[in-house]
């Protein structure tokens, strides 16, 4: 008989149909706009795109039809979620791979991860430092995290309860601590103050907007949030044009 690990990463049907409806629905859209926004405010044209951890292939198929320009492939340690995630895939620009992230070669412009880094527990650094690796001088990294709270410790007891995985949560600033001395210029913004998750954009080896990662930490209602400070772009001028 499969564990409730085993079958959380085994059954994408269910997987998909728990995030076609509230709260999930809510929960996961923010998170893909966040993704595409950044893309469109990242000035990047073409080149190639690595998604970490991309489950059944939600987010990969919503980017590769809006930036055809891009060549994406898209990863997960799931057999039965990589299968699901090719037979619904139509694009010529996405391929999915079974493969572990930190044993992936390779040159990439994006690599990007969706609730990723809060499952990962102690290999946050390993992760972090292979993104390094991975990027092409000036390119960038988007991911979500968790803030440690009231919800994350919900979350993460749910998880050890169910015993699916360890939920870490990690506080913004010193987020970016850490991706700073690996060499990436960063900044966050909120995407629920409630859940305290948040989405950091990260730069290897060039430059964003400076004063954003405060001015745009936990936004007041009302306010435009990261669409008011795009990125700036230092390197690589033949694929950016913003």
């Amino acid at each position: 008989m499969k564990s409730l690990k085993e079958l959380y990463y085994s059954l994408p049907r269910l997987r998909e149909l728990a995030f076609s409806g509230p709260p999930l629905q809510r929960w996961r859209e923010k998170s893909v706009k966040s993704f595409i926004s950044i893309l469109k405010e990242s000035g990047l044209k073409r080149g190639r795109l690595l998604e970490v951890g991309c489950g059944a292939g939600f987010l990969s198929r919503r980017i590769g039809k809006l930036f055809p320009q891009f060549d994406i492939l898209s990863i997960d340690l799931s057999p039965e979620l990589i299968s699901w995630a090719k037979r619904k895939n139509k694009l010529p620009n996405v391929r999915f791979e079974c493969k572990d992230f930190l044993e992936i070669e390779g040159k990439f412009d994006v690599i990007i991860m969706m609730e990723v880094l809060p499952v990962v527990g102690r290999y946050h650094e390993e992760f972090i430092e292979k993104m390094r690796d991975l990027l092409d001088e000036g390119g960038i990294g988007i991911v979500t995290h968790l803030k440690p709270g009231i919800y994350t410790n919900i979350y993460s007891r749910l998880w050890k309860l169910m015993k699916v995985g360890k939920i870490v949560s990690k506080e913004p600033e010193s987020f970016l601590t850490m991706v700073e001395i690996y060499g990436f210029s960063a900044y966050y913004y909120s995407l629920d103050y409630l859940e305290g998750k948040y989405i950091v954009v990260m730069r290897r080896g060039g430059r964003v907007d400076e004063g954003a990662r405060f001015e745009i930490a936990y936004p007041h209602k009302g306010d435009r949030g990261f669409e008011s400070h795009p990125l700036r772009h230092d390197s690589k001028e033949s694929q950016y044009d913003g």
